[in-house]
């Protein structure tokens, strides 16, 4: 992917997403910059967003944010 492109942008956190990214970047060496994402889920009181957040702490502690070109939260659903 990084032939193609030097930015790659995550919707969510879950599985483990924002750390497997960020490993990857660092293991390979790559120009790659990451927007990491935290998709909040309307009807959960807040659950997912703070369950992502965590995950996306954890990423940014175990790798730091060298790569991290930003956060974006939510997405159409606030639109809403």
């Amino acid at each position: 992917m990084s032939q193609i492109t030097t930015n790659i942008r995550l919707y969510g956190a879950d599985c483990n997403q924002s750390a497997l990214v960020l490993a990857a970047i660092q293991e390979t060496k790559v120009n790659m910059n990451v927007w990491l994402g935290n998709y909040p889920v309307s009807t959960d009181n807040g659950t997912a967003y703070q369950r992502q957040k965590g995950l996306i702490q954890d990423a940014l502690q175990q790798y730091g944010a060298a790569n991290v070109a930003g956060i974006t939260v939510g997405n159409e659903f606030i639109l809403e």
